[in-house]
């Protein structure tokens, strides 16, 4: 099911998996993955960044109510704040939802 889904938007399943794996964290309900997803496609197809706090909670280590500058500004190449394009892997295991 993933690899269809990787030909259908033209990704590799690392980089499916590894959007989901954002999804997957940005999103507090289930009805709200598929307009995140959609969000997060159409900045990639843009090539615009993708700003997802999700990765930069992965940078730290911990979830945070509000990110800070500094935070924002770390170069981690997870970063999505600061490097365009997805991070080099997942940040979460994803569910097939996602």
């Amino acid at each position: 099911q993933m690899e269809q889904r990787a030909d259908e938007i033209g990704f590799s399943v690392r980089e499916v998996v590894t959007l989901a794996s954002i999804v997957e964290r940005e999103a507090k309900l289930e009805e709200e993955r598929s307009r995140i997803a959609a969000v997060f496609l159409n900045r990639l197809n843009e090539e615009k960044r993708l700003e997802s706090c999700a990765t930069v909670q992965y940078i730290l280590g911990k979830q945070k109510e509000e990110l800070t500058n500094k935070d924002l500004q770390n170069p981690s190449p997870y970063n999505t704040y600061l490097h365009m394009g997805l991070p080099p892997g997942p940040i979460a295991n994803p569910g097939l939802s996602s």
